[in-house]
């Protein structure tokens, strides 16, 4: 998560899905090897396992722009992919109730998860980060206050 644009009136934030984008690397390499080196059936396996890779990458791991706007009083969410965009979510500030991280360890590192909840009780996935708690501090301080609502920080 990286604030791309932030004016007094307004803040822009893009979320890269560099993980998702990792592990796709890590189909479609192997996929094109073996779909060179084996057999028929082989080469049909590895293949498949490009094609799930290359899924992955250009159609299931979506790229977020958030956009804080005061002049309107909105908080703007588009979702796209490589190939198109998908969706847009409009809400209004006094809608927000607040923005959180919350930490989430498994067995080997941390994970750090962005969220934007609404006052209807629903939650806005912002993002995710592995390992990097700042960097989500560091862009949602400035839009919690730009938003002018509680920032939270939860530790499971």
């Amino acid at each position: 998560m990286k604030i791309i644009r932030q004016t007094d009136t307004s803040l822009e934030i893009r979320y890269l899905p560099t993980d998702e984008w990792l592990w796709a690397g890590e189909l479609m390499i192997p996929g094109i090897y073996g779909t060179i080196e084996f057999n028929t059936w082989g080469r049909a396996f590895w293949f498949l396992i490009f094609l799930l890779g290359s899924y992955i990458f250009f159609f299931w791991s979506k790229i977020r722009h958030c956009l804080a706007d005061q002049t309107t009083q909105a908080f703007y969410i588009r979702d796209r992919n490589l190939v198109r965009t998908e969706t847009r979510q409009k809400h209004f500030f006094s809608e927000i109730s607040n923005l959180e991280i919350r930490e989430d360890r498994n067995t080997e590192n941390w994970t750090y998860y962005a969220y934007l909840n609404l006052k209807s009780g629903e939650k806005v996935d912002l993002g995710t980060d592995t390992h990097n708690k700042r960097n989500l501090e560091k862009c949602l301080r400035p839009l919690a206050k730009l938003i002018d609502c509680p920032y939270n920080f939860v530790s499971k």
